[in-house]
C-alpha cells in the first residue's frame, strides 16, 4: 500500500465547518490528518501491497476516507462523540467500498498481501507518567 497522502486540512477543516483563516487547531488538525492517511493504509494492507490507483473515484475515495477519519478524531478532541460516530460510520462505509472494488478486479485477487503500518501518533507532553 505504501505511505499513502490522501486527506488535506483544508479538506478536513472544511468538512468540519472550520473557516480557512481559524488556523488556532491546524496543527493539531495535520497531526489528525496523516493519522487518518496511516488508518487508510492499515486498513487496505490486508488486500494489496501496492495500489496503482487507476481509478478517479477509487482516488477520491482514499482521499475522503482519511479526511473522515481525521474529522473523527478531531471531533473526539472537541468531544462532539455523536458527530464524531457518524464520521466513523462514512469512514467504514467507505473503506468497505474500496475493498469490495478491489476484490473484484481479479489481478488485485492474487495480489493479496499482509503488511500493517504504525500508527503515527505521539505521547501527550501533559502526561506525567512520561516526566
Amino acid at each position: 500500500m505504501g505511505d499513502g497522502e490522501y486527506g488535506s486540512t483544508t479538506e478536513v477543516k472544511e468538512m468540519l465547518g472550520i473557516f480557512s483563516t481559524d488556523t488556532v487547531d491546524d496543527a493539531i488538525i495535520a497531526r489528525y490528518v496523516l493519522r487518518g492517511n496511516r488508518q487508510v493504509d492499515n486498513d487496505l494492507a490486508g488486500f494489496i501491497e501496492t495500489l496503482e490507483v487507476a481509478s478517479a473515484s477509487i482516488t477520491d475515495d482514499l482521499k475522503s476516507a482519511s479526511n473522515h477519519w481525521a474529522s473523527r478524531l478531531y471531533s473526539q478532541f472537541r468531544q462532539t462523540f455523536e458527530r464524531a460516530d457518524q464520521f466513523q460510520e462514512t469512514y467504514k462505509d467507505t473503506i468497505q467500498g474500496v475493498k469490495t472494488r478491489l476484490t473484484s478486479i481479479p489481478t488485485v485477487k492474487t495480489s493479496i498481501r499482509s503488511a500493517t503500518k504504525a500508527y503515527v501518533t505521539e505521547p501527550l507532553k501533559s502526561d506525567p507518567l512520561l516526566e
